[in-house]
């Protein structure tokens, strides 16, 4: 739980050197809409989430991730193999509902539960020509615990900690015009990069 225990050093160390607002000039009220985007991620994906506080503690959003990457190998000498091409996209999205609990200071904690779905395309290439292409469907379910730090007026650090379902299927095509499916299926426990987000009206 390094993410977390890195976020409660934080939030101790600077609570103590801000001076607290009034908790109505912190966190987010009723009306309020939300934008927020995951930051220190692990890979070169964006997780982007747009929200609107719908009572004073229920918050009800759309999250969406975009992954897309390539990676290609010129050859010189065909001793060290042929030119190769892996490019790979991946869009998912889902409905995420944060329930609030009672703040502490600047910081609020909350119940989050969201649900995903997904799709996502791989081709590899070798030497000009293609070998196969993969095709991914996902449907995926989580359930967490976390907290927001409120360092100023509607703007917020969050992190989160809990339990995921997800289930994804993915079809490979050959240039033979043969395929294969295989199904992967796993559930357990997860922890969220940190993120920021902005309130508005």
């Amino acid at each position: 739980m390094p993410t977390f225990r890195f976020l409660a050093a934080l939030t101790l160390l600077l609570t103590g050197a801000l001076p607290a607002l009034p908790l109505h000039a912190q966190g987010p009220e009723k009306g309020d809409y939300s934008f927020g985007i995951m930051l220190f991620t692990d890979d070169t994906g964006t997780v982007l989430n747009f929200g609107r506080q719908w009572t004073d503690r229920l918050h009800l959003g759309i999250e969406l991730d975009l992954r897309e990457a390539s990676v290609e190998e010129d050859v010189t000498d065909v001793a060290l193999g042929v030119d190769t091409r892996v490019a790979r996209s991946d869009f998912a999205i889902g409905p995420v509902a944060r329930w609030y609990g009672r703040a502490v200071g600047p910081v609020i904690p909350y119940l989050r539960a969201r649900a995903v779905v997904g799709w996502g395309d791989q081709t590899f290439e070798q030497a000009g020509q293609q070998q196969y292409a993969d095709d991914s469907f996902l449907v995926a379910a989580s359930l967490a615990i976390g907290a927001e730090w409120f360092p100023m007026r509607q703007v917020a650090l969050s992190g989160y900690t809990g339990l995921q379902v997800r289930r994804e299927v993915r079809e490979r095509v050959l240039s033979s015009g043969g395929s294969s499916e295989q199904t992967l299926f796993n559930s357990g426990t997860f922890r969220s990069a940190l993120s920021i987000h902005f309130y508005f009206r």
